[in-house]
């Protein structure tokens, strides 16, 4: 217990809860937050072929036979992220198809329709400057 007007100690971390990473088919509009977001990516301290099996486990539909002929190796993980970079990150074609959506969008008439047209137009901002970030 503590005295009135003591100082307590606090750790040095709190703890989070685990954020789970959503799994990546092949929507190329998904791609960038997919890889901003990959805990594979993050955390540097795991070696390549623990990383490689993070990736393995969020690869569903169409993305997960771009990889499937490459046996769980520490060399293989960085050709796996290489395919899925060929495959996925076309920034022209992520930038084209994010035109092509907000152009399909009705204009908003309604406070949650304004609200989603917003929610498009930041996760497009968020996007491109995400590649601005990359060169």
């Amino acid at each position: 217990m503590h005295k009135f007007g003591e100082r307590q100690e606090r750790p040095d971390y709190i703890k989070l809860p685990k954020i789970e990473l959503k799994a990546f088919s092949e929507d190329k509009l998904k791609w960038p937050e997919f890889c901003l977001n990959a805990p594979f990516k993050i955390k540097k301290k795991l070696k390549d072929i623990e990383k490689f099996t993070h990736l393995q486990s969020k690869l569903v539909a169409e993305a997960k036979p771009s990889i499937s002929g490459l046996s769980l190796s520490n060399d293989n993980y960085k050709i796996a992220i290489t395919k899925l970079k060929e495959c996925y990150e076309n920034k022209q074609e992520i930038i084209d198809l994010h035109n092509s959506k907000m152009m399909d969008l009705a204009p908003p008439n309604t406070r949650t329709e304004f609200a989603i047209f917003l929610g498009h137009n930041r996760k497009a901002l968020e996007m491109f400057r995400s590649f601005e970030r990359k060169h």
